[in-house]
């Protein structure tokens, strides 16, 4: 596999700003799509994965639900649904790493179409969606966590996943990626553990901890 059989892909949204240096360094070394808050350009980015051969690594960046993974977004676009199950086709034996949330539910639903895959549960990151939970959800949800805590998680966990798909190995082998979030996780509950000094550090240490077990690596070799 060659650098050329890499696709990274980055719906445009104004909470994600925060990955602006994770997309920024991937365009070195991987060919990266912006997804734009425009229709064609939805269209194009559905073109573009249908092109890749079998066997490539696809990465999706943005935001996500257990049906789907959702579109660029600004004040004059709203957030739709890019991908989900009546378009996942695109996807066929390709190997697909997707830091979205709830994007475990989203693939285990699809697994059958690819190779391998790698997913996530909840990912908090936008501190606007918590208070909504709260406010018209469940009172308690993170309740000890505030929007210092959830900066840090989305500065770390921007920083994480850097380190690890700027390794080779990582992007050709979704296993060994896994392992290595795994790791790199487990090296900062420990860090923070060190330095619990707050509730709001116990909280961020569960935050980890939840990311991490709800992390799920997918074959579907083996199913």
């Amino acid at each position: 596999m060659s650098n050329r059989d890499v696709l990274c892909i980055f719906p445009e949204d104004i909470t994600l700003l925060f990955l602006e240096p994770l997309r920024n360094k991937l365009k070195q070394n991987y060919k990266v799509l912006n997804v734009l808050a425009n229709d064609e350009s939805h269209v194009k980015a559905i073109e573009t994965i249908k092109t890749l051969p079998d066997g490539s690594t696809v990465i999706f960046i943005g935001h996500g639900a257990s049906h789907c993974f959702y579109g660029a977004c600004n004040d004059n676009y709203k957030r739709n649904s890019f991908i989900n199950s009546s378009n996942f086709e695109v996807f066929r034996n390709k190997n697909l790493f997707a830091l979205s949330c709830r994007s475990s539910e989203f693939l285990e639903a699809n697994k059958s179409i690819l190779n391998n895959y790698l997913s996530f549960g909840n990912l908090p990151t936008d501190w606007d969606e918590i208070v909504a939970e709260r406010d018209n959800g469940d009172p308690n949800y993170l309740r000890n966590i505030n929007e210092n805590e959830i900066s840090i998680f989305k500065k770390k966990l921007s920083s994480i996943v850097l380190s690890c798909l700027l390794n080779p190995e990582n992007i050709y082998d979704l296993i060994t990626l896994y392992l290595n979030l795994k790791f790199h996780f487990n090296k900062e509950i420990a860090r923070l553990n060190l330095e619990e000094k707050s509730i709001n550090m116990r909280a961020l240490v569960n935050l980890w901890y939840e990311t991490k077990i709800e992390m799920n690596y997918g074959s579907s070799k083996h199913p």
